[in-house]
Protein backbone atom coordinates (compact mmCIF):
# COMPACT_ATOMS: atom_id res chain seq x y z
CA UNK A 1 0.00 0.00 0.00
CA UNK A 2 1.39 3.35 -0.72
CA UNK A 3 1.35 7.13 0.80
CA UNK A 4 -1.26 7.75 -1.97
CA UNK A 5 -3.70 4.93 -1.26
CA UNK A 6 -3.47 5.77 2.27
CA UNK A 7 -4.00 9.55 1.69
CA UNK A 8 -6.74 8.86 -0.56
CA UNK A 9 -8.45 6.31 1.78
CA UNK A 10 -8.18 9.31 4.37
CA UNK A 11 -9.72 11.84 2.28
CA UNK A 12 -12.45 9.50 1.07
CA UNK A 13 -13.07 8.65 4.64
CA UNK A 14 -13.33 12.03 5.56
CA UNK A 15 -15.58 12.91 2.64
CA UNK A 16 -17.89 10.48 3.30
CA UNK A 17 -18.29 11.44 7.15
CA UNK A 18 -18.71 15.17 6.70
CA UNK A 19 -21.52 13.97 3.77
CA UNK A 20 -22.95 12.02 6.45
CA UNK A 21 -22.85 14.97 8.80
CA UNK A 22 -24.42 17.16 5.58
CA UNK A 23 -27.09 14.61 5.35
CA UNK A 24 -28.26 14.26 9.32
CA UNK A 25 -28.00 18.12 9.19
CA UNK A 26 -30.46 18.25 6.65
CA UNK A 27 -32.94 15.79 7.81
CA UNK A 28 -32.88 17.05 11.15
CA UNK A 29 -33.74 20.56 9.37
CA UNK A 30 -36.19 18.94 7.22
CA UNK A 31 -37.85 17.17 10.58
CA UNK A 32 -37.86 20.72 12.21
CA UNK A 33 -39.86 22.29 9.41
CA UNK A 34 -42.08 19.88 8.89
CA UNK A 35 -42.76 20.04 13.06
CA UNK A 36 -43.74 23.92 11.98
CA UNK A 37 -45.71 23.96 9.31
CA UNK A 38 -43.29 24.80 6.07
CA UNK A 39 -43.84 26.19 2.76
CA UNK A 40 -43.81 24.48 0.32
CA UNK A 41 -40.40 26.12 -1.03
CA UNK A 42 -38.86 25.55 2.24
CA UNK A 43 -39.54 21.71 1.70
CA UNK A 44 -38.34 22.02 -1.80
CA UNK A 45 -35.28 23.27 -1.09
CA UNK A 46 -34.08 21.00 1.83
CA UNK A 47 -35.13 17.88 -0.50
CA UNK A 48 -32.73 19.19 -2.78
CA UNK A 49 -30.20 19.57 -0.29
CA UNK A 50 -30.85 16.11 1.37
CA UNK A 51 -30.71 14.54 -2.37
CA UNK A 52 -27.71 15.83 -3.00
CA UNK A 53 -26.38 15.03 0.17
CA UNK A 54 -27.28 11.12 -0.45
CA UNK A 55 -25.36 11.49 -4.20
CA UNK A 56 -22.42 12.84 -2.55
CA UNK A 57 -22.93 10.09 -0.07
CA UNK A 58 -23.09 7.51 -2.69
CA UNK A 59 -20.09 8.68 -4.65
CA UNK A 60 -18.08 8.74 -1.82
CA UNK A 61 -18.93 5.38 -0.84
CA UNK A 62 -18.61 4.30 -4.59
CA UNK A 63 -14.81 5.84 -5.09
CA UNK A 64 -13.88 4.16 -1.46
CA UNK A 65 -14.81 0.92 -3.22
CA UNK A 66 -12.91 1.68 -6.02
CA UNK A 67 -9.83 2.28 -3.70
CA UNK A 68 -10.98 -0.31 -2.10
CA UNK A 69 -10.44 -2.61 -5.25
CA UNK A 70 -7.51 -1.19 -6.41
CA UNK A 71 -5.55 -1.58 -3.09
CA UNK A 72 -6.39 -4.84 -3.14
CA UNK A 73 -4.81 -5.52 -6.50
CA UNK A 74 -1.36 -3.80 -5.52
CA UNK A 75 -1.41 -5.97 -2.20
CA UNK A 76 -1.42 -8.96 -5.50
CA UNK A 77 0.92 -7.53 -7.33
CA UNK A 78 3.61 -6.71 -4.39
CA UNK A 79 2.94 -10.48 -3.35
CA UNK A 80 3.59 -11.30 -7.18
CA UNK A 81 6.66 -9.40 -7.36
CA UNK A 82 7.82 -10.84 -4.05
CA UNK A 83 7.57 -14.61 -5.32
CA UNK A 84 9.50 -14.04 -8.41
CA UNK A 85 12.11 -12.34 -6.40
CA UNK A 86 12.58 -15.12 -4.08
CA UNK A 87 12.71 -17.82 -6.94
Amino acid sequence: VTNCDIETEKRLKKDLKRTKALLDDAQIMLDHIKSNAPSKREVAQLKSQLEESEFTCAAAVKARKSMEVEIEDLHVQMEEISKAKQM
